[in-house]
């Protein structure tokens, strides 16, 4: 468990080649993912806490928890098949769960053990950037390609999701003016 933690920020490509070769379980990777998920909703849950609501403290961090896992999962899988698509687009010879536990074992797995160790949101959000960083060769690895195609995919990706999402808020907007 100690060398995944360390492998993945030193040698990011031969931690993922070792985790493939091992031949993960489905259920290990789910899990790593809802744990993440559930992590940052924690996190979420704590930071809307405020005195003068009227909920508790508990229950926002239970209902951060239990949004945050299906969150985390239902992003997992939208991205994860994402990188997928566009990999395979590519050149990629990668299996959908390749790119799927590449990305919970490398850009996910900093969230769990982050999030409660580091307090400064400066320092969180650099370990988040090299999380990303490292997920490159790492992407590379599970689709058995050049660091370049898997930056691609990566920029792909984010272009892809950038559109979507410009997409979705220009939609509400037109409906938001057709309706008033």
């Amino acid at each position: 468990m100690v060398r995944l933690w360390v492998g993945r920020f030193i040698r990011p490509r031969q931690t993922v080649r070792a985790i493939l070769s091992s031949e993960p379980s489905i259920g290990a990777t789910i899990l790593l993912a809802a744990m993440s998920g559930s992590v940052s909703g924690l996190g979420n849950g704590y930071l809307d806490y405020t005195d003068d609501i009227e909920d508790s403290l508990a229950a926002l961090l239970v209902a951060g928890a239990l949004t945050g896992a299906l969150a985390g999962l239902l992003g997992t899988f939208i991205v994860g098949a994402l990188y997928y698509s566009i990999g395979k687009w590519i050149g990629g010879k990668g299996t959908l769960w390749d790119p799927l536990t590449s990305l919970v074992v490398l850009a996910y797995a900093g969230h769990v053990g982050t999030m409660f160790i580091l307090p400064s949101m400066l320092v969180y959000l650099a370990v988040l950037v090299w999380s990303l960083v490292i997920s490159v060769p790492g992407m590379a690895e599970a689709h058995q390609f050049s660091s370049w195609r898997s930056l691609a995919t990566w920029l792909l990706c984010g272009l892809f999701l950038t559109i979507v999402v410009f997409a979705v808020v220009f939609a509400v907007f037109v409906l938001v003016l057709a309706g008033s």
